[in-house]
């Protein structure tokens, strides 16, 4: 495989990672926008909420880190003069 081949297809698996993680980044929204209208009260929701708003911020931190490492790696590839 050529370098060029090699990146033009590392290119379009970062775009597909991007397009993946554009998919997921508010894949949790719809739990968390339920419990911030108290669809769900008491010690128990409040403590769902918590960690729903926890694995929110957990997805979107692993989504921005896998685009962030596919970048990088794209970037340290040679690429055909």
């Amino acid at each position: 495989m050529t370098d060029d081949h090699a990146y033009r297809e590392a290119q379009r698996a970062v775009a597909r990672i991007q397009r993946l993680s554009d998919e997921c980044w508010h894949a949790l929204d719809a739990s968390s926008q339920s419990m911030d209208e108290d669809a769900w009260v008491g010690p128990v929701a409040r403590g769902f909420h918590e960690a729903v708003r926890a694995d929110v911020g957990e997805l979107q931190a692993q989504l921005a880190e896998a685009v962030r490492e596919a970048n990088a790696k794209l970037e340290s590839m040679p690429r055909a003069s």
